[in-house]
């Protein structure tokens, strides 16, 4: 198994209901499977964006492979909420 480190910050606590947790995985698991064994917001085909930015060990899984990122053991994966302004 691997051992991951979720957090979630402002309104992404309130999307998935939690606010911390440790989860552990079996080895090649998605951010997209993390996601759907949390009930979170569905994540639907190659193009589809996520109402939420994910961050895996600081780094937006837009800049890895998108949903389809691999977590691995010790990862942290923070869910931020994107913010709108004027």
């Amino acid at each position: 198994m691997v051992k991951i480190f979720l957090r979630f910050t402002g309104g992404s606590s309130t999307k998935f209901r939690r606010a911390q947790e440790e989860l552990e995985v079996e080895p090649g698991t998605t951010v997209r499977q993390v996601i759907k064994l949390l009930d979170g917001p569905a994540v639907e085909g190659p193009g589809e964006k996520l109402p939420v930015a994910v961050i895996v060990n600081g780094r937006s899984i837009y800049t890895l492979d998108g949903p389809e990122t691999v977590v691995k053991d010790g990862d942290t994966v923070v869910f931020v909420p994107y913010l709108a302004g004027g």
